[in-house]
């Protein structure tokens, strides 16, 4: 399957690390549930407006998160996600209403922990 989304993780991407990425998107009364699908080399974690969705630890096959409440108005999806070595990456994909929104350069991304960093007011800017 084709999809909107690209490979992301930060800048040094050749050690073992993690990396803490957010996304923040407004939904219209239309559009009440979303399928979130990621996929992340080694592992992730993924919440939805700070609640912990899923996570899975094999970078060859992604998850599927489907029927997912959203927030009318602002939303954020937030992914821990951990690299064993070697080159990392991860790949994500939101689809709301039809609409499909992959990883791409919009995706705030840190290899700091911030407290709160998943929770849908945390400021990310």
């Amino acid at each position: 399957m084709l999809t909107p989304a690209k490979w992301l993780w930060s800048a040094d991407n050749e050690r073992d690390d993690t990396v803490y990425l957010r996304y923040s998107f407004v939904v219209a009364p239309s559009g009440p549930v979303a399928d979130l699908t990621v996929s992340a080399d080694n592992a992730f974690e993924l919440y939805l407006n700070g609640i912990l969705v899923g996570s899975g630890d094999d970078w060859l096959t992604a998850q599927t998160y489907s029927h997912l409440a959203l927030s009318f108005g602002a939303n954020v999806v937030a992914i821990k996600a951990t690299d064993a070595g070697e080159i990392a990456g991860l790949l994500a994909e939101i689809t709301v209403d039809g609409r499909r929104f992959g990883t791409n350069q919009r995706w705030k991304c840190t290899t700091h922990e911030s407290p709160g960093w998943k929770a849908l007011d945390f400021d990310d800017s």
